[in-house]
């Protein structure tokens, strides 16, 4: 692990380089580097809460400008205190986990606010939202298997797997750690519905995609491997939407 005393001023330069530019609520350090495992590569996962009337895929722009010239690798994502009062009530959604999980680096005032006519996210909403994304993945997969690009597609048939196993999770109200390693998740799910186990080892052949595509320069499989990446997403699917209630998996399919 990475020596606390060569972070803290780094960190510290990140949050007033955010503060400065953004004027948030709440500044949360969340992931590896709050939980203190991270490795010297280690990313900086950074949750910022503040008032924004910017579209979601604009609203981290200017404080990645902000932070610009930092020897650090930086991701963030921004929450207005609305959004974070919508999803409190459901104890798995992202921002919930992360602000209960988190360290606090910065905070202006309490941030619980909801404007008139919101109303409070619930858990089918986050399950539902989990599986829209595993879709998505799948159709990606698709594409690229399509386009000859096989190493993208195994990253997103183990993105799909990772989902749809999370929204199981999700619904049956079972918390779970940020990973990436499907056996892990197969294994609480098997503590719910033991027949999980029978997907053990089709699951454990997706986990390594979630790092070669990002890591490993030689990764390139070959049409075969691919195929068999995107069957063994596409098993995990059908399982798990034969277990969630049709009026989840509704149009997810």
């Amino acid at each position: 692990m990475e020596s606390q005393t060569a972070v803290e001023p780094l960190l510290e330069q990140i949050v007033a380089r955010i503060v400065e530019q953004a004027q948030p609520e709440k500044v949360i350090l969340f992931g590896s580097r709050a939980r203190g495992d991270a490795r010297s590569s280690s990313d900086f996962d950074i949750l910022v809460i503040k008032e924004c009337d910017e579209s979601r895929a604009r609203r981290e722009v200017p404080l990645y400008r902000a932070l610009a010239g930092l020897w650090a690798d930086v991701d963030i994502i921004v929450y207005t205190p609305e959004e974070v009062w919508e999803w409190s009530a459901v104890p798995q959604a992202f921002v919930t986990t992360a602000a209960r999980e988190g360290k606090v680096l910065y905070e202006r005032k309490p941030c619980v606010k909801a404007k008139a006519g919101s109303s409070m996210k619930q858990k089918a909403d986050l399950v539902r939202g989990r599986l829209r994304r595993a879709r998505s993945d799948l159709v990606a997969m698709e594409v690229l298997l399509n386009a000859g690009a096989f190493d993208a597609a195994c990253f997103h048939a183990q993105r799909a797997a990772e989902k749809y196993l999370k929204a199981f999770l999700i619904h049956h109200d079972t918390q779970f750690p940020f990973t990436h390693e499907l056996d892990k998740l197969i294994k609480l799910c098997a503590g719910i519905d033991a027949s999980f186990q029978s997907l053990a080892t089709t699951a454990d052949s997706l986990t390594p995609y979630a790092m070669k595509l990002r890591y490993d320069e030689t990764f390139w499989p070959a049409l075969e491997e691919a195929q068999a990446a995107r069957a063994s997403a596409l098993a995990v699917k059908e399982f798990v939407l034969s277990r969630l209630p049709n009026e989840v998996v509704e149009k997810m399919r």
